[in-house]
């Protein structure tokens, strides 16, 4: 880090709108529940997908490691209505009101997601994320309190093509993206739950 953006204070006054509260109880997303994103798939329809999206494969895989070992726990994918949807899912809340999603978000167990602005609002909610990491560098978009992966290789070409975001000019793919494996994250993730039960 170059010292150029040194911010001390991560926190903002992010209010829940009380109008929207019932809304999130219709939902009924269980008494609880992981919530996670897979993010910007295809939002121009022209079949580019953004470099800093997991794989969803890897969110597959994943989903039935929390299964498996946690089944009394509601799966949930928060995206827009164009996101494709992912399988091992409980309950899809797509193009949901973002008033009705930050109370989602505030109620979850965690959130797993890659970096975006998910994450950014359940952190300001208080929720635990846990973060992949490619294209966009963790020492600027990271939160100390989540556990954010870092790619192993190469990583943090944000901006430095034109269209980083939907091309990865040195490999062709988001290598980056792929090199967290879904083991990696549900490790972490049982770890975090099993240590939060108990309390």
């Amino acid at each position: 880090s170059s010292g150029a953006f040194d911010i001390s204070d991560y926190q903002v006054d992010f209010p829940l709108n009380m109008d929207y509260e019932k809304q999130f109880e219709l939902l009924n997303c269980g008494k609880r529940y992981i919530t996670f994103s897979y993010g910007v798939s295809d939002p121009l329809k022209n079949g580019k997908m953004q470099t800093k999206m997991w794989p969803r494969e890897n969110f597959e895989k994943l989903n039935v490691y929390l299964k498996n070992e946690f089944p009394d726990i509601n799966l949930i994918q928060v995206d827009a209505k164009f996101v494709d949807k992912v399988k091992g899912v409980d309950k899809y809340v797509m193009g949901e009101n973002l008033e009705v999603v930050k109370y989602v978000l505030k109620n979850a167990f965690c959130h797993i997601d890659c970096e975006g602005g998910l994450v950014h609002i359940a952190s300001q909610l208080g929720t635990k994320c846990f973060v992949v990491f490619g294209p966009t560098p963790v020492s600027f978009f990271g939160y100390k309190n989540n556990t954010n992966f870092a790619p192993k290789t190469c990583s943090e070409c944000c901006g430095i093509v034109r269209d980083w975001y939907t091309r990865c000019y040195k490999y062709g793919d988001a290598r980056c993206m792929k090199e967290t494996s879904a083991e990696e994250v549900f490790f972490e993730v049982k770890d975090y739950i099993k240590m939060n039960s108990e309390k």
